[in-house]
């Protein structure tokens, strides 16, 4: 074969990869190959400007994003592939570790200088992960050939979106920003409803293992985790909407605590900071019957560490567990707050009986603030949405498996009386939307209150 058909055929083959990224993905990267909704995020990605992917959870819109970059970087001479997440794990770890993958399983060599977030081919030609706390870093990247794809788009920055608007002066300038969409505000969603954008939803019920209820795709959402997941949730709750249907949630203007500040919190790295005793505090909800579950939730300083659930109505094995759980992570039981209506107050009577001085909290009586707010209920929960604002001087965090504390905290709302004050609505309320008692958020609000004198409870 002489050196011009070789380059012939090189050029044919390149002129073929950039027409067609599915052609790509199957003849050139290899191995699994994308399902429908990829596609379409493929080939949007080829034929429009600006492709915006609202999703639920496990869909593999990495995956597809990782395979667009990939596509991108080496069907284009001299392009530039500009990737960001709202944090620096997210950037490293999730969208860079896949793009990796790809690369070192890709069927026919791909070359260039691999490292953590980059990947080189020239000084004018290469992919770039950046982290999002220094907008001008965007700025600057100038390429006839220019990808810049947005992972957990939801969740970056207004600035940086307003920079990267000024790199799509290219020719051929492309633009990928794909989320779970946690807020029906920001960028992000302001992104879904502008028909400059070409709008791709995914819902985890259009997803092949979902739909035909076993496992086509291995890493992929399954039927089974969708059923557990309206079960525990609930079809009209927020998180379902956001994480199965990859809607925007439907929001009451009453609603206590916004769903992405919920999602922000499990997203910030928990402070690794040991902290005294006194900063350890555990709320303790106590069953009353049925599907209400006793729930001890420790919270230290601002970051909630550990939360157990027990269904059992033998009141005095359950006081047993507790003393478990308080020793085992050290807390003062001066720092244990208790429900103490109902069940609660057997509960409460048989721990002082042992000594275990617990402080028992009616979240019915006056508040410590009883101007601003109508009982203790209401102040410690307003504590909470103060301790979760993304603003505050040191946001809380939540753990990476707490599903059930999220829904019931999105799901919680709050009014204000005749006589102005801040009330938030009834457990019984709260339990008739979601099928089940507001437990775990209960626990969580307890931590916020703290012992007074002669037995009294304030808010911390």
């Amino acid at each position: 074969m002489t050196d011009e058909v070789k380059v012939e055929d090189a050029q044919n083959l390149l002129k073929r990869c950039q027409e067609d990224p599915l052609f790509f993905s199957r003849y050139v990267l290899g191995g699994e190959q994308p399902w429908d909704r990829q596609k379409e995020i493929m080939l949007s990605v080829r034929d429009n400007p600006r492709t915006v992917v609202p999703s639920g959870f496990g869909v593999g819109k990495t995956w597809a994003a990782a395979r667009v970059a990939l596509w991108f970087l080496y069907s284009f001479p001299h392009s530039l592939v500009i990737t960001t997440a709202p944090t620096w794990r997210q950037v490293e770890n999730v969208l860079w570790a896949e793009t990796r993958r790809q690369h070192q399983k890709s069927l026919r060599p791909l070359g260039g200088i691999v490292l953590q977030t980059q990947i080189k081919i020239a000084d004018d030609w290469f992919a770039l992960g950046l982290s999002t706390d220094e907008p001008e870093r965007f700025q600057g990247f100038h390429s006839a050939y220019l990808l810049l794809i947005f992972d957990e788009a939801a969740g970056i920055d207004k600035s940086i979106w307003e920079v990267a608007e000024g790199q799509m002066a290219g020719a051929f300038a492309r633009w990928l920003a794909i989320s779970n969409p946690i807020a029906p505000s920001g960028p992000f969603y302001d992104a879904v409803k502008n028909p400059e954008w070409k709008t791709i939803r995914i819902s985890c019920l259009d997803c092949p293992n979902v739909k035909a209820g076993k496992i086509i795709y291995p890493k992929l959402v399954t039927s089974q985790w969708v059923e557990d997941r309206q079960k525990d949730w609930g079809e009209q709750s927020p998180l379902y909407q956001t994480k199965v249907l990859g809607q925007f949630p439907i929001t009451s203007e009453h609603g206590l605590i916004p769903i992405d500040w919920l999602l922000a919190a499990q997203e910030r790295p928990a402070s690794n900071v040991t902290v005294c005793p006194d900063e350890r505090r555990i709320g303790v909800d106590v069953a009353r019957s049925g599907s209400d579950a006793t729930v001890f939730l420790l919270r230290e300083g601002p970051a909630v560490r550990y939360i157990e659930e027990h269904h059992n109505p033998n009141t005095m094995e359950t006081v047993g567990k507790l003393i478990l759980f308080v020793d085992k992570y050290k807390v003062p039981w001066k720092n244990g707050f208790l429900d103490v209506i109902g069940i609660g107050a057997g509960f409460v009577d048989r721990l002082k009986e042992q000594n275990r001085g617990v402080q028992a909290v009616n979240f019915g009586s006056s508040a410590y603030d009883s101007k601003k707010y109508a009982n203790i209920r209401a102040e410690c929960y307003w504590k909470v949405r103060d301790a979760l604002k993304p603003d505050a001087a040191v946001p809380m965090t939540l753990p990476a498996r707490c599903g059930r504390l999220i829904n019931e905290l999105a799901t919680i709302e709050w009014h204000v009386t005749s006589a102005g004050k801040i009330i938030v609505e009834l457990k019984e309320n709260i339990k008739k939307r979601l099928g089940c008692s507001p437990d775990h958020a209960d626990a969580l609000a307890l931590t916020y209150a703290r012992g007074g004198r002669k037995g009294s409870v304030y808010v911390a």
